[in-house]
């Protein structure tokens, strides 16, 4: 049954069966924070082929928790406050990394997301309430940005976990399993 998108969110029940097929296709983290103590974030700039980085790609994909997992594991907690809900992978594409991929972005309806974050001037307030609202954004210049983060960013890697030690050999193990298909450029 196809979800009704009209409907206001306070009517939803996401633990209706009739959203489990949206919701295991959905990644965790999105409806809702993933709960962890720890977190990292790999960013990843591609440098190898993109057939084989396609490749790597959906190898890990199967890693990605899905928001059903997700809501399992909140749901197990609470009747068990003993019980870890485990490692939390997250996986994003930049529209960079769509593109580096081969992917036609000028076909992605945001036009934000296809200018990229280093593109500060949004163009939302464009002869609307640029006289009413102070639209200058504050953000440090992208040259000022750490390093890493000055380079075209392609993906960004999430792991979370109540561990450090999980999230720190999570994150060690897919800095080695990219191997020469990307370089990881920053993490927190």
């Amino acid at each position: 049954m196809p979800v009704n998108l009209d409907q206001p969110a306070s009517t939803v029940d996401i633990t209706s069966e009739q959203y489990d097929v949206m919701l295991d296709n959905l990644q965790a983290n999105i409806l809702k924070a993933h709960g962890r103590d720890f977190a990292r974030h790999v960013f990843v700039r591609f440098v190898g082929e993109p057939t084989a980085i396609r490749e790597w790609i959906s190898g890990f994909a199967a890693s990605v928790t899905s928001a059903k997992e997700q809501l399992d594991q909140t749901a197990r907690r609470r009747e068990d406050a003993s019980v870890s809900g485990g490692l939390v992978f997250g996986f994003y594409l930049s529209a960079k990394g769509y593109q580096f991929l081969g992917f036609d972005v000028d076909r992605f309806a945001s036009d934000a997301f296809r200018k990229g974050m280093k593109d500060q001037d949004d163009g939302f307030f464009e002869g609307l309430l640029e006289d009413v609202l102070d639209t200058n954004n504050k953000d440090p210049k992208p040259n000022a940005w750490e390093s890493g983060f000055q380079e075209e960013i392609h993906a960004l890697v999430t792991i979370a976990d109540d561990g450090l030690a999980a999230v720190d050999d999570a994150a060690t193990a897919i800095h080695v399993g990219l191997g020469d298909l990307g370089e990881v450029l920053g993490g927190s």
